[in-house]
């Protein structure tokens, strides 16, 4: 047992601080008189890494992973939702920056991208759809059977008011049709429907 209010251990040499202990204040660890781990009224903080071996870093439902000089990036779990949030200096970004490095992600259900809160982007559904929309407005869609245009469609132009589908290109011809089927006399056609009132 010792008993006093400022405890400093040092080496044999006593030119190297091992360890502090100030009462009412903090207590601190070094290495090499390099100090590495002092204890603080909010908690503790770490001088360098902090390195962890073959066991879990645990954050409670309560507590968050923070970087940030003003809490930037925080990384957490609310108790009902799992958290990445930025909010502060520059931008977010998420990169796989090796060679043949690629970035997959996975769901077990849907995966929705929203360029704003409560405004849809793209919506990948799981044996489903892919959805992309515009100002929250479903523009494609790709189904069983091929893909689906809500709107118009525009080919080297931006779509027309009253046409469909518009394309535009330099050449004599713009649309090409190709026979796949085994039949010489299977021409490919394009159908006219009209429907009068």
């Amino acid at each position: 047992e010792i008993n006093t209010n400022n405890l400093r251990v040092q080496n044999a040499a006593a030119n190297e601080t091992l360890a502090q202990f100030i009462q009412d204040s903090f207590a601190a660890l070094y290495y090499d008189n390099s100090k590495k781990f002092e204890t603080t009224s909010y908690g503790a903080r770490v001088y360098g890494n902090l390195e962890n071996h073959d066991d879990d870093i645990k954050v409670h439902d309560a507590g968050k992973l923070v970087a940030g000089n003003s809490d930037d990036l925080q990384v957490y779990h609310n108790g009902s939702n799992s958290v990445i949030r930025h909010d502060g200096t520059g931008q977010l970004y998420i990169e796989a920056t090796g060679t043949d490095e690629d970035i997959t992600i996975k769901a077990n259900r849907n995966i929705a991208i929203q360029p704003a809160a409560g405004e849809a982007g793209i919506t990948v559904t799981a044996n489903g759809s892919v959805e992309l929309y515009e100002d929250n407005t479903k523009r494609f869609e790709t189904q069983s059977s091929g893909a689906r245009v809500f709107g118009h469609l525009g080919v080297n132009r931006d779509p027309a008011g009253s046409h469909p589908l518009w394309v535009e290109g330099p050449n004599q011809y713009v649309i090409g049709l190709t026979n796949t089927s085994a039949s010489s006399t299977n021409f490919p056609w394009l159908l006219h429907k009209s429907i009068n009132s």
